[in-house]
């Protein structure tokens, strides 16, 4: 390889900008699903960790929370990630 070679496969290239994501949507009977579930808190996450759907223990368990938007940002960025029990935790 030469040196022009060397330099054109060097240079950055235009990046691709992402296409418009597709938006995210819980089947109603999935949404049924989760809101029967009296016992368990319960949400259905999207690709990107959104939250899409939860049911009332689920809104109960993150109602300290500044925003429910994301699992991601819930707890790694927001203070009330401390206040949730251990996993395994008794009661």
């Amino acid at each position: 390889m030469d040196k022009r070679e060397l330099f054109h496969l060097a240079q950055p290239t235009a990046r691709r900008t992402k296409s418009p994501s597709r938006v995210e949507r819980v089947r109603p009977h999935l949404r049924q699903l989760i809101e029967s579930w009296t016992r368990t808190p319960a949400f259905i996450i999207g690709h990107a960790q959104d939250l899409l759907a939860t049911n009332a223990l689920a809104d109960a368990l993150y109602r300290d929370f500044a925003q429910h938007d994301n699992v991601l940002r819930m707890l790694f960025l927001d203070p009330a990630a401390k206040t949730l029990p251990e996993p395994g935790a008794g009661p």
